[in-house]
């Protein structure tokens, strides 16, 4: 969570790169940059100025700046320089906050009891609930189909229908909630267009996670993050929404006890 004075420093940029260069600020979380090193400075993808964000060598985010093609080179390394001395520190704090909580998550949610019969049991809610209208996954399609049926089923939902049979519906917001309590499988996020990823982003931004009658997208990808975040079919704001709820599937448990435990873990709430 970010933190009140956090958000100041994130809001002072913003407004900052804003005033003087007339641009916004975008952040986002990709789980692995391999494409850089810590010692990258920054690199354009179409438009956008894309700076990641290291300590040492751990990577923390990367900021974009959107449409920023036309800075020049002087300006480009002033926001370069900027940015990475307003958000290292705010994101390496973050950072350690969530080693430490992921780690009490973890320690907590695997709490095993034994029951009558001497059966290890892990203890799960009786209620939970999907923590989010879009999810990636990453891996192997076989992989992929075989976790995004997993959450599929754990959500009770009444139809599981790949991209294809509902894309007709893909003209409006409206169009897509219509679809109700249905998860949309889509195999490869390359297949969609780019109007087709604003339309689902819009869509994630305005869905409500209090309604049960609202489609759930499960959008899988064969190449990583990394790899799609310089890749041209692929928009900043699609990239930034994936990263929200992703996994990468090729390292979910054979079991089918231990991967529904994984995933409820993952993308379920009480």
């Amino acid at each position: 969570m970010i933190r009140l004075d956090d958000q100041s420093s994130i809001n002072k940029l913003k407004s900052i790169i804003k005033n003087r260069f007339g641009k916004g600020l975008e952040i986002s979380r990709l789980t692995d940059l391999q494409s850089v090193g810590p010692d990258s400075d920054f690199f354009f993808k179409n438009k956008d100025l894309v700076i990641p964000i290291f300590q040492d060598a751990t990577y923390l985010g990367t900021a974009i700046v959107p449409d920023a093609k036309e800075i020049d080179d002087r300006n480009i390394s002033s926001i370069s320089t900027l940015v990475k001395m307003t958000l290292i520190p705010v994101f390496y704090s973050q950072y350690q906050t969530l080693q430490e909580n992921n780690l009490k998550a973890a320690e907590a949610s695997f709490d095993e009891a034994v029951d009558d019969f001497g059966i290890r049991q892990v203890q799960h809610s009786a209620e939970s609930r999907i923590v989010s209208h879009v999810i990636h996954l990453n891996g192997i399609k076989e992989i992929v189909f075989k976790v995004a049926h997993q959450i599929h089923e754990i959500d009770k939902r009444w139809a599981f229908l790949p991209y294809e049979n509902v894309k007709n519906e893909f003209n409006s917001i409206e169009g897509i909630k219509s679809l109700g309590n249905i998860t949309v499988f889509v195999e490869n996020i390359l297949a969609l267009t780019l109007e087709e990823q604003q339309l689902i982003c819009e869509y994630k931004a305005v869905s409500n996670m209090s309604s049960s009658n609202e489609p759930l997208f499960i959008i899988g990808s064969q190449d990583e993050l990394a790899a799609l975040s310089i890749h041209p079919g692929i928009s900043s704001e699609m990239l930034i929404v994936m990263n929200e709820q992703t996994f990468e599937v090729n390292r979910a448990p054979l079991t089918y006890s231990k991967l529904k435990e994984s995933v409820e873990i993952l993308f379920f709430e009480s």
